[in-house]
């Protein structure tokens, strides 16, 4: 007997889908890998943010690199919905605290503080420093929030 047309048609749905999957991860996976005579990192991560399916991870790139960030703080929502590390909470508060958003960049700080990560030390170093010196001076993450927020306060951000 031969397979049926619509299970023909559903598997070379499957191998068409699995090869331009591979080939939009490819976008991304040039941002990781600087081979000789490839185009700057800005240039990659512009070209993995035009990816269909994993452009998230070029914006967790963007967001990490120390990079100008194009978009603002629009592409920390699409980077922290897929992962949220020590190293984007860190990149995330300072941006929120360099936008004038003190406040919640404070509660970014609170919560990685709660983790207790070893990645975080440096960022809270300073908290350490000003505690010898005046309360006033030290740095937003040594501070409290002024106000309650949660989670749903950083879905539009």
């Amino acid at each position: 007997r031969r397979p049926a047309p619509a299970l023909f048609v559903g598997a070379l749905a499957l191998v068409l889908g699995a090869a331009l999957a591979v080939a939009d991860f490819g976008r991304v996976a040039a941002i990781f890998s600087a081979a000789p005579g490839s185009p700057p990192l800005e240039q990659r991560i512009a070209a993995g943010q035009r990816s269909v399916l994993f452009s998230h991870h070029a914006d967790y790139a963007a967001v990490t690199s120390g990079l100008p960030i194009s978009g603002g703080l629009q592409a920390f929502g699409g980077a922290s919905h897929y992962l949220l590390d020590t190293r984007l909470m860190v990149a995330w508060a300072k941006a929120l605290a360099q936008d004038g958003q003190v406040d919640a960049a404070r509660h970014l700080a609170q919560r990685l503080r709660e983790f207790r990560s070893p990645l975080s030390q440096d960022f809270f170093a300073a908290c350490d420093a000003s505690a010898a010196a005046s309360a006033a001076a030290a740095p937003f993450q040594c501070s409290a929030p002024q106000q309650a927020l949660s989670w749903r306060d950083f879905e539009a951000r």
